[in-house]
């Protein structure tokens, strides 16, 4: 899967920080998690399918003002043409 060494560990927290902040409802910190996944770990949301179905559900509640940021990740990791 790729991802390994200190950059994937931190890439996987932020990942799954980005679950854990979606969960509570709390999108916009779920996004700033996954930005932060695509800057240290870039492979994670490309390859990691819990990342793209993550990305999918954030998109399929996305409201603009609260999610700054999501519709361009989608777009560049490939969930969003």
């Amino acid at each position: 899967m790729g991802g390994d060494g200190v950059g994937g560990k931190v890439g996987r927290f932020h990942l799954d920080n980005a679950w854990a902040q979606a969960q509570l409802g709390e999108d916009p910190l779920a996004v700033i998690h996954l930005l932060e996944t695509e800057r240290i770990a870039p492979q994670l949301l490309r390859t990691h399918r819990a990342g793209r179905t993550l990305v999918r559900e954030l998109m399929a509640r996305e409201q603009h003002r609260r999610t700054p940021g999501l519709r361009s990740l989608a777009q560049r990791i490939g969930v969003l043409a």
